[in-house]
C-alpha cells in the first residue's frame, strides 16, 4: 500500500568555519630608523574575490596592516600596507553562499628597522540550507492527527561592501594623525521594500603627535547605509551583521584648519526572514491494519534579535610599575579584544591588553604593555555573543601614585530561538507485526469489553492504552490505539 505525501519546501540560516591560516609580512619603518617599541597594530582583512569548484572554493584576498610605533628618539610614528593571500578549502552546498574574513589573533616582533607582523585569519560562511517537511494526506483507511505551526522562513542572504566617508574637524592643537583605530558597531536594522536600512556607530581612537608629546582623541562617527535585499517589505524581521574591512586616513591643515578625511570600508551580512504558516502530520494510524511509522525531527527555524550592552571598565596601576616615571602621555589598545562567551553562566569573559606612552625621567619617551581580565554578564535574555569593540579610554594620574584607566566595552549580542517540529516522514503497511518493528496497532471494542481485555488483546498495558487514548474507560465502539516501538526515540 503507498501513502501519499505533500512536501513544504524551507530554509535555514547556516554559519560555519572554512578555514583559519595565518599571513604574515614584514614593514620597515620610516627613513630606515630603529624601531624601540610597537604601540599597536591594527589589521582588517577582506575577501577580494572567491570561486567555487564543486565541493571547494578558492579565495584570494589581503590584509590591512597598520602599525604605530615609538623610534629611538621618542617619536611617535606609523607604516602601513597591505599583505596578500590566497586559500583554498573544502565548502558545504548552501545557497546564496557568501563569504568573509575575520582576524583571531595578530603578533609581531622587532629586529632594527623591520617590523615582522602574522595574523591569523579565519574565512566564514554564510548561506542557506534546504529543508523538507513532509505532510501526509489522509484517506480513507488512515487518520492523520494535523496541526498548523507558525514558522520563520529564512527567505534570501545577501552580503554587500560599501564605504563610510567623512571629514573630522581637529580642534586640538596637533601636528600630524599617527594612527587611526575603528570599532563598527550596529545599533538597528530595518527593513523596506526590496532593501534594509543599517544604521550604526564607527568609534575612532585618534593617535596624534602634539608639540610637547602626544595624545588620544576619541570621536564618532554615524552612519546609516542601505543595501539591497530582494523580497524584502517594511516590518520583516532581518538580522544583520557588520565586518570592518579598511580605514584610510589623510590628514591636512589649510588656513590653520586641521582636518581628518576618512575612508572606512565596512561589510554586511544580512538574512531576512518570513513568517510562514504549515501544516504538518504529527500522528498517523491505520483503521484496519498494523502499520510501520517514520518520524523526523527538523530544525524549521532560527530566530534571530540583535542588541549592544554598553559596559564600563575600571582598573588602577600604581605607578611603581613604570620605571622612572614623571609624565602619563596617553593610554591605548594595543591589540583587539580577546573575548570568549561562556554560555552556561552567561557572560563574556576576556582580557584587554593597554599599552602606556610615558615620559621618563631625563625626557626619554617610554612604553610599557599591561594585561587586565574582564567579566561581564550579559543577562538571560541572549544565548550567543556575535562581536566584543573597545569604544574608548581615558587615563589620568591619581594622587601622584597611581594610574586610572577607565574603558568602555560595546558587546553585540544575539538572541537565537531554535524551534524544532517532530512529523511524520514516511507510513508503510507492515502486515503481521514483529517485535523489531515500530506499529501501530487498533481495535474496536466490543459490548463486554474493558481496559484489561483490550490490554491483553494488543498486549498493551493498562495504563499506556489510557494514557495513549485519553480514556479513563472503553465504551463499546471506541478506537483503541496503541504505539508499540522498539528503541524508545519517540515516547506517547
Amino acid at each position: 500500500m503507498a501513502f501519499e505525501f505533500n512536501q513544504t519546501n524551507l530554509s535555514k540560516l547556516k554559519e560555519e568555519s572554512v578555514c583559519e591560516f595565518s599571513v604574515s609580512g614584514k614593514f620597515s619603518a620610516i627613513d630606515g630608523e630603529d624601531v624601540k617599541s610597537v604601540v599597536k597594530v591594527d589589521c582588517y582583512s577582506e575577501i577580494n574575490n572567491s570561486d567555487i569548484l564543486g565541493p571547494s572554493a578558492s579565495f584570494n584576498g589581503q590584509t590591512n596592516v597598520s602599525v604605530c610605533y615609538l623610534n629611538e628618539e621618542g617619536e611617535l610614528k606609523a607604516v602601513r600596507g597591505q599583505l596578500e593571500w590566497q586559500n583554498k578549502s573544502e565548502v558545504k552546498e548552501l545557497e546564496s553562499l557568501s563569504f568573509y574574513a575575520k582576524n583571531k589573533d595578530v603578533e609581531f616582533k622587532i629586529s632594527g628597522d623591520t617590523i615582522f607582523v602574522s595574523c591569523l585569519v579565519e574565512i566564514e560562511c554564510m548561506g542557506l540550507l534546504p529543508t523538507v517537511v513532509s505532510n501526509l494526506v489522509e484517506n480513507e483507511n488512515l487518520v492523520c492527527k494535523k496541526q498548523v505551526k507558525e514558522v520563520k522562513n529564512a527567505t534570501s542572504n545577501v552580503s554587500d561592501s560599501f564605504n563610510i566617508i567623512e571629514d573630522l574637524s581637529i580642534d586640538e592643537d596637533i601636528e600630524n594623525v599617527v594612527s587611526v583605530s575603528p570599532s563598527i558597531v550596529l545599533k538597528a536594522v530595518n527593513a523596506g521594500q526590496d532593501k534594509v536600512a543599517l544604521i550604526g556607530t564607527v568609534y575612532l581612537e585618534i593617535i596624534a603627535q602634539a608639540e610637547n608629546g602626544a595624545l588620544v582623541l576619541n570621536k564618532n562617527v554615524d552612519f546609516a547605509q542601505e543595501v539591497s535585499m530582494p523580497m524584502a517589505s517594511d516590518g520583516d524581521e532581518v538580522y544583520a551583521r557588520l565586518n570592518m574591512l579598511k580605514c584610510d586616513y589623510i590628514f591636512t591643515e589649510n588656513d590653520n584648519k586641521k582636518t581628518l578625511s576618512l575612508t572606512l570600508g565596512a561589510l554586511a551580512n544580512a538574512v531576512l526572514y518570513k513568517k510562514e504558516e504549515i501544516e504538518v502530520s504529527l500522528d498517523a494510524y491505520l483503521l484496519d491494519r498494523d502499520s510501520k511509522i517514520s518520524l523526523s525531527c527538523e530544525e524549521l527555524s532560527t530566530t534571530l534579535g540583535q542588541n549592544t550592552k554598553q559596559e564600563t571598565l575600571n582598573f588602577s596601576f600604581g605607578l611603581e610599575e613604570f620605571p622612572q616615571f614623571d609624565e602619563l602621555l596617553y593610554a591605548t589598545p594595543t591589540r583587539l579584544v580577546e573575548w570568549n562567551y561562556v554560555a552556561s553562566e552567561k557572560c563574556v569573559c576576556g582580557t584587554i591588553e593597554l599599552g602606556f606612552v610615558f615620559r621618563a625621567d631625563g625626557g626619554k619617551i617610554a612604553f610599557k604593555v599591561n594585561t587586565m581580565p574582564f567579566s561581564v554578564s550579559v543577562g538571560e535574555d541572549y544565548t550567543s555573543v556575535i562581536n566584543v569593540a573597545q569604544t574608548g579610554i581615558s587615563a589620568k594620574v591619581h594622587g601622584g601614585h597611581e594610574i586610572i584607566v577607565e574603558t568602555m566595552l560595546e558587546i553585540t549580542m544575539a538572541k537565537t530561538e531554535n524551534r524544532y517540529l517532530e512529523f511524520v516522514s514516511r507510513i508503510e503497511d507492515c502486515g503481521e507485526l514483529t517485535n523489531d518493528e515500530s506499529a501501530i496497532i487498533t481495535c474496536i471494542a466490543e459490548e463486554n469489553d474493558d481496559v484489561f481485555s483490550i490490554s491483553k488483546k494488543l498486549k498493551a498495558r493498562p495504563e499506556d492504552i489510557m494514557m495513549q487514548n485519553d480514556i479513563s474507560e472503553v465504551k463499546p465502539k471506541d478506537k483503541i490505539l496503541v504505539y508499540r516501538h522498539k528503541d524508545g526515540n519517540f515516547n506517547y
